[in-house]
């Protein structure tokens, strides 16, 4: 039972950043508008082993996976600096009118993949998973305010 849970975290993720386009809007992307879609990508495609490594019991995996999305989002803001809405930008001009917010839901995505990371040096799966659902969260109510689906 506990293993199909996991599938369906897993396949949740994989949905919340599955809008048409999403793999090909990064043809053309130069410089910071490509740098951020790239760690953006790497993003997702951890968040992806988490359950994968939990139904290994891998939990140095999911450390390792939290250590590096908490990472990213303490320089995330920084990849968006004025005027950097270059097409295939997936950017809403909603992050530059409200800055302060953005920047605050990039903290808490820090804080919850921190979270992860701890729970995961519990080796304890259910709270591993719980605070995966948390993580997913924070990207999902960020990108619902703050990115384009398409272009």
């Amino acid at each position: 039972m506990r293993k199909t849970s996991y599938i369906l975290a897993a396949a949740l993720i994989t949905a919340g950043f599955a809008a048409p386009g999403f793999l090909a809007a990064h043809q053309g992307a130069t410089g910071i508008v490509k740098q951020r879609m790239n760690n953006f990508k790497h993003s997702q495609k951890q968040l992806k082993t988490v359950p994968q490594a939990v139904n290994k019991a891998d939990y140095d995996a999911v450390r390792k996976t939290a250590e590096w999305l908490a990472e990213w989002a303490a320089r995330m803001t920084e990849q968006f600096p004025e005027g950097s809405m270059n097409p295939p930008t997936e950017a809403s001009p909603a992050i530059w009118q409200d800055f302060e917010d953005f920047t605050a839901k990039a903290e808490i995505f820090r804080q919850k993949s921190t979270a992860l990371g701890i729970a995961a040096q519990s080796g304890d799966a259910s709270a591993v998973m719980s605070a995966f659902q948390e993580v997913a969260q924070s990207c999902s109510s960020c990108h619902k305010l703050y990115r384009i689906k398409s272009r």
